[in-house]
């Protein structure tokens, strides 16, 4: 009786593995991206991230020509595939961030700062207290292979503070996501 219980056990075991999908256990490759673009890049320490409601746009072209020809190793589809991504915007929501997020509408945005930019970084830290500033990402373009990976990001903390930059994010060789390089081009 106790051969046929675990022949049983084993046999269920096995159905669901069959129709369980590889990935449903396994982070999206994108949200280890985001992770470490936090963690890495910009320091955001906060445990909810404040981000513009919608991804980044970029001119066509923009990708390719800031980072094409300054990276020499990256995979060389990553840049296309970043211009293809930021040809429009879509919804912040729906990327896979690793922490909780604050949805910062342009409007919003528009309405604190209508009056200057100290009044509007004061009225930003009293709706946001500690945090430091806000950030607008653009979708994770991924290679083939999904070891690589390339992110556009501006970070706003003030005036006179802030970043803009393209991220090479990898894990070849490794098991962890890394930045490999930052192509930065404008901090402020």
């Amino acid at each position: 009786m106790r051969l046929v219980c675990y022949g049983v056990l084993t046999l269920a075991a096995c159905a669901g593995c069959a129709n369980a999908t590889p990935d449903a256990a396994a982070p999206a490759p994108e949200a280890a991206v985001y992770a470490v673009l936090l963690d890495s890049v910009i320091h955001y320490r906060s445990d909810t991230v404040v981000v513009l409601d919608s991804t980044a746009s970029l001119p066509p072209g923009e990708v390719q020509s800031r980072v094409g020809t300054r990276v020499d190793s990256m995979p060389p589809t990553l840049p296309a595939v970043l211009d293809r991504l930021t040809e429009s915007t879509q919804s912040t929501a729906r990327l896979p961030f690793p922490r909780p997020i604050y949805l910062l509408s342009n409007a919003t945005l528009r309405e604190m700062f209508s009056r200057g930019i100290a009044t509007g970084w004061n009225e930003f830290h009293r709706r946001y207290p500690r945090q430091p500033g806000y950030l607008t990402v653009s979708p994770v373009a991924l290679s083939a292979d999904t070891l690589d990976a390339l992110a556009y990001y501006e970070f706003r903390c003030g005036g006179l503070c802030g970043q803009v930059q393209f991220v090479w994010i990898t894990r070849r060789g490794t098991k962890r996501w890394h930045v490999r390089k930052i192509v930065g081009f404008l901090v402020f």
